[in-house]
């Protein structure tokens, strides 16, 4: 009995931590600007950019259920969800998100395979941003190509063999796959990046025209 009501303690307290977080960040912003900004969107648009912001934090808890699943044995699965939003919150307490970190903490158990997911979903996001700067560097700097194509070479061997090093095997605290949990977190990383180019190009075509593959 004592157990379970330390268990809804911690849940309620870890809910209360996220929420005083996200009023804290709209507490330091301008929101006259804020409003005023959004109202003056197309309906339509608004709308549909709201759309796929739920479908990106989808995606992003997707992700991160998924490699705290792979890689944790002590965790339960109602504190993925507010471990998700707290950490999406710390994530603007300090330049570069480094206080996202924090998310782990608010899980139960070791911390080992925590810290794993947590630094393969950002290894991974990392990986996709220079992936994609590579393939497209040749079209803007044609002068770079060569160097693009053999770096981008390096990174594909690099994605291809990375799996494989003893150490990263050492730091988990049960047997994974790891080329499909590679595989699959390139997939997810992919995919909330494509969803916030929609969202990109939806905004800056109410102020201008520009093509989506632009």
């Amino acid at each position: 009995m004592k157990e379970q009501i330390k268990q809804k303690v911690l849940y309620l307290l870890k809910v209360a931590i996220g929420l005083f977080l996200i009023i804290w960040i709209l507490s330091k912003v301008d929101r006259e600007k804020f409003f005023h900004y959004f109202t003056s969107i197309d309906i339509g648009s608004f709308f549909i950019i709201l759309l796929f912001s739920w479908l990106s934090l989808f995606v992003q808890f997707r992700c991160w259920k998924f490699l705290v699943e792979s890689n944790s044995i002590h965790f339960e699965t109602k504190d993925l969800l507010p471990s998700f939003f707290s950490g999406f919150t710390f994530r603007f307490m300090l330049p570069g998100g480094h206080a996202e970190f924090g998310k782990i903490f608010l899980l139960p158990g070791r911390k080992r395979g925590k810290a794993v997911a947590f630094g393969m979903e950002k290894f991974f996001q990392a990986v996709l941003k220079i992936f994609l700067m590579l393939a497209v560097l040749p079209f803007s700097f044609p002068q770079y190509s060569i160097y693009s194509i053999i770096l981008l070479i390096a990174l594909i061997v690099i994605f291809i063999f990375f799996p494989k090093i003893p150490y990263l095997r050492d730091l988990q605290e049960k047997k994974v796959n790891n080329h499909k949990v590679f595989v699959f977190t390139l997939l997810f990383s992919f995919s909330v990046f494509t969803i916030m180019s929609i969202q990109y190009y939806i905004l800056l075509n109410q102020v201008n025209t520009i093509s989506l593959l632009a």
